[in-house]
């Protein structure tokens, strides 16, 4: 891969993108004096189209079939037409996302099937290779003898459709896009195993780290991961998104102007 600073660019041949931001962060932290706290954000290129495996992640999930999920075939019925008429439909993955040509004469759903299968082949096997290196962090800070006193925050920019709705990406306001994972172990704060249902938001990250250094936080949301009832509770997000005086709010389903967008009763994945 090819990767960009702020004085640059470097390329690392014969190594896999995912290998390398690991091994940069790791130095990163090895670097840092053994008596003072580190701060590392380790952001991988992977799950990000054209999603390319290394080969032997490849090689193991090209021979395996992935389930269809229950959305694959919706058909939009009482929706806008711009789901029809999108073009990040699982028929519309074209060759450099698949890396390789259909079988002659396929077409229709047999098409679409296969396309499915093979984004998410490659999908699954690009996020295995950053499961592998969380493992990889997680013994490095073992064998160090700092894995009892570091903050671990996992998480996303968003979610992503995998064939839910019959599409690929994330640019529609559904469940699958709008939920972020996020798993913490947070020693002497939260509990192995603890599930929060409260509402998190990825500002909540970073008062959680100012928290954990002792920094005061103005709104203390952090308190909502180590698994503590914060003061006020935060009932929904607000969105606004703006284009020539048009917007939609985010929580309780209305436009900027008023209108209803969506009712979650007929739609509930919207």
């Amino acid at each position: 891969p090819v990767l960009y600073t702020a004085t640059g660019e470097k390329q690392y041949t014969g190594r896999y993108a995912t290998d390398v931001v690991t091994d940069l962060g790791l130095a990163f932290i090895a670097a840092r004096p053994k008596d003072k706290p580190f701060f590392l954000m380790l952001h991988h290129k992977a799950p990000h189209r054209p999603w390319v495996p290394n080969h032997e992640h490849g090689a193991a999930f090209s021979a395996r079939r992935i389930p269809e999920p229950a959305t694959l075939w919706d058909d939009y019925a009482g929706r806008t037409d711009a789901l029809r008429e999108n073009k990040q439909r699982i028929v519309d993955l074209t060759r450099q996302d698949l890396k390789q040509d259909p079988p002659a004469g396929l077409a229709g759903d047999d098409l679409t099937r296969w396309k499915y299968q093979r984004y998410m082949q490659d999908y699954l096997a690009c996020v295995h290779s950053v499961d592998e290196n969380v493992g990889r962090i997680i013994d490095w800070l073992r064998d160090r003898g700092d894995f009892d006193d570091t903050l671990l925050m996992y998480t996303s920019d968003q979610g992503f459709f995998l064939g839910d709705h019959g599409w690929f990406d994330k640019r529609w306001m559904y469940e699958e896009s709008l939920r972020t994972p996020l798993l913490v172990r947070w020693p002497g704060a939260t509990r192995a195993g603890a599930v929060n249902t409260d509402l998190v938001m990825n500002l909540d990250l970073a008062e959680a780290g100012a928290r954990e250094l002792g920094e005061p936080v103005e709104e203390v949301r952090a308190v909502l991961l180590a698994g503590e009832e914060p003061a006020v509770a935060r009932r929904s997000p607000v969105a606004v998104a703006k284009r020539r005086e048009r917007g939609i709010a985010l929580g309780p389903h209305v436009d900027a102007r008023g209108a209803d967008v969506v009712g979650r009763a007929d739609h509930p994945a919207e």
